[in-house]
């Protein structure tokens, strides 16, 4: 499922997060994870690390290490949609991870596309 951005946005704020709690943005490729957190009240995204994937196992222990380092409330996967906004090529791939990490998390996981990112 994707959102867009307003209803991202409106989703994340009905949640009622801890004050202070921050989202972990995660653009997910085959070879390496980009990972940025946003500021306490949500409203700029930073870039912090690039992750280099070696599997599935060790991509959740990375992704531990970044999350115990700050107070992460929730994660916006990156969700690549064509410009027609039909799924792109990693979009299944995507999918399969937030299944594999939603067990690892105790905090909701969100699809958003590069837009809602950056309007974080």
């Amino acid at each position: 499922m994707n959102l867009s951005p307003t209803m991202l946005l409106s989703n994340i704020r009905k949640l009622k997060l801890n004050p202070g709690t921050r989202l972990l943005g995660l653009d997910l490729g085959s070879k390496t994870i980009g990972v940025a957190i946003s500021d306490r009240k949500l409203l700029i995204a930073t870039p912090i690390n690039i992750i280099k994937r070696k599997n599935l196992r060790m991509d959740i222990n990375s992704l531990k290490l970044v999350i115990e380092k700050r107070d992460v409330g929730g994660i916006i996967l990156g969700y690549p949609l064509n410009m027609d906004g039909s799924e792109g090529p990693m979009c299944q791939s995507i999918k399969q991870f937030a299944s594999n990490i939603e067990t690892s998390f105790n905090f909701p996981i969100f699809f958003g596309t590069k837009e809602c990112q950056q309007r974080l």
